[in-house]
């Protein structure tokens, strides 16, 4: 899940009162993520909160979501065809 790991930091920042400029509610990004997903921004930033490692997170999604393998191939699919992903990634000092 491409997103999953900026999501991951942004929900953590977010908690930690750390997100500086960011967003994460309301984050077109994120939505692309928890829709695919089935889940709200809430239950993500608990299952975040909750989770002491990045591990326990995808553990998680993968206990409780049980996301369609097929939604997961073709959100990554999207993503690394968007170029406005690519510019988002620098900006935010993900590898693209």
């Amino acid at each position: 899940m491409m997103l999953l790991p900026r999501a991951i930091d942004k929900a953590r920042a977010y908690i930690a009162g750390t997100l500086g400029e960011y967003s994460y509610c309301g984050c077109t990004v994120n939505a692309q993520l928890f829709e695919t997903l089935g889940i709200t921004e809430d239950e993500f930033l608990e299952a975040v909160r909750t989770a002491p490692t990045d591990e326990d997170v995808a553990a998680w999604i993968r206990d409780r979501v049980r996301p369609a393998p097929a939604r997961i191939a073709e959100m990554n699919d999207r993503v690394s065809h968007d170029s406005h992903m690519d510019e988002l990634a620098k900006e935010e000092g993900y590898k693209a």
